[in-house]
């Protein structure tokens, strides 16, 4: 006996879309608990996402590790930068102090260390290692094969930006630029800074601005929209 079939329609289902969601129970606390978790990780990394940056490093560092040349390469640059820093400072302290030679220049863009005080005994030193150790690093950073160029990039700023808050010029003991201040002024620019600083942790616990506004085109460069 012929049996006619009966159609039967598909179940429908239903597409977990922001609609969908929204409707599910404890979806609209969800989503506010996201966005203020979202929020107040944009805060903490300046906007950056930690999730790009950890496959950036993972990125360099994977393929750092399979690259022995790389590794040698970079282990005979150590060797070779301590090696004439070493040499660098007895010749230093062998010479005269007005002797203002150098182990290696800072770039051109780089303004920090441009005041001949740099070049004075122990401060010459300080800044010589520093710059080395830039170069090391962007050495370490570049040239890595296999890595993404866009990772590359990322890793090459954030090392610089790593190594900038060891900057000598960054610490007053290291600074000849602020010791020479600090006597002029009998310490009154140390005052200063620390209202400077106790200002900034208010702001930034209260997520408050500074009082006095930024003029676009005087304190805040502008650039066109695309």
């Amino acid at each position: 006996m012929y049996v006619k079939s009966i159609p039967r329609k598909s179940p429908k289902i239903l597409s977990m879309t922001s609609a969908t969601t929204s409707s599910l129970p404890g979806a609209t606390l969800a989503d506010r608990l996201d966005a203020q978790a979202h929020a107040l990780l944009a805060r903490a990394s300046g906007g950056l996402s930690p999730a790009s940056a950890l496959l950036a490093w993972q990125d360099w560092a994977v393929h750092l590790v399979n690259s022995p040349g790389k590794q040698m390469a970079l282990a005979q640059l150590a060797g070779t930068q301590a090696q004439a820093l070493s040499q660098y400072m007895r010749a230093r302290l062998q010479a005269a102090p007005d002797h203002e030679q150098v182990l290696v220049e800072p770039p051109a863009q780089d303004r920090r260390f441009v005041d001949p005080a740099w070049r004075k005994w122990p401060f010459c030193l300080w800044q010589q290692s520093f710059l080395l150790t830039e170069q090391w690093w962007d050495a370490a950073t570049h040239g890595v094969s296999g890595v993404d160029r866009h990772h590359e990039n990322m890793v090459s700023f954030w090392a610089r930006q790593w190594l900038d808050m060891f900057s000598p010029g960054n610490r007053l003991a290291t600074n000849p630029l602020a010791l020479r201040r600090t006597v002029e002024e009998l310490g009154a620019n140390l005052v200063r800074g620390a209202q400077h600083l106790v200002e900034d942790l208010q702001q930034a616990v209260t997520g408050t601005g500074p009082e006095t506004g930024f003029t676009v085109g005087r304190d805040v460069a502008v650039t066109p929209g695309h």
